[in-house]
């Protein structure tokens, strides 16, 4: 199942559970999902997402909660979601972000107007496109931002076919905190597969995390 919401509004009094057994929910191009508490995944873990919210141009607004075996994604290609609220992520769940160039409008930005929470064994995957000179930055806070100590930083993958270099040094930006990640492993571009409900859990990169 998928629900589109091009240039419309969903708006719930309380609260919105997607865990939908594979459905994928668009929320781009000024669409709206409001609800209390929004929370993608369904906290177990499936063999694939149960749950995946794609958005460019989107907001979600409510508290945002990625559960383990949900999946967000500020697109499926580059683009730039809002989470009008706080957005946590916890152990499990599933932050997708694309890199494809220096530009900044080849680079995913989540606009978070409340705090961002990241837990111990949450999943920020990155999927680039090409080799970044600089360090990347995904985020807009404008509420504080706690990670928990246990957090070791995003796992890098290059796309296949994209020039990108396997093992590259990259560096992420969370907030004041950075993370230096070795990108391995090209996959095929993540936005095309969760558009099938085809999960890329089980990758792992080799990382280390900078104080």
């Amino acid at each position: 199942m998928q629900i589109y919401l091009p240039i419309a509004e969903l708006s719930l009094d309380v609260f919105l559970l997607l865990a939908i057994g594979g459905g994928i929910l668009r929320v781009e191009n000024g669409g709206m999902v409001s609800a209390d508490n929004i929370v993608i995944g369904s906290g177990i873990a499936p063999p694939r997402p149960d749950g995946i919210v794609l958005g460019s141009g989107g907001t979600l607004e409510g508290v945002v909660t990625v559960l383990e075996g949900g999946v967000l994604a500020p697109g499926a290609s580059p683009g730039v979601m809002t989470i009008d609220g706080d957005l946590i992520i916890e152990d499990g769940g599933i932050l997708l972000l694309e890199a494809f160039g220096a530009d900044p409008s080849e680079i995913d930005k989540i606009i978070v107007t409340g705090d961002l929470i990241i837990k111990d064994d949450a999943r920020i995957e990155v999927y680039l496109g090409f080799d970044p000179a600089a360090p990347l930055s995904f985020f807009d806070v404008f509420g504080s931002i706690e990670i928990d100590p246990g957090f070791d930083g995003p796992d890098v993958f290059t796309i296949l076919g994209s020039g990108a270099s396997n093992g590259q040094p990259v560096e992420v930006l969370i907030g004041q905190q950075r993370f230096l990640a070795f990108a391995v492993s090209p996959v095929p571009e993540p936005g095309a597969l969760l558009l099938f409900g085809i999960g890329l859990a089980g990758l792992q990169a080799a990382r280390r995390r900078l104080g």
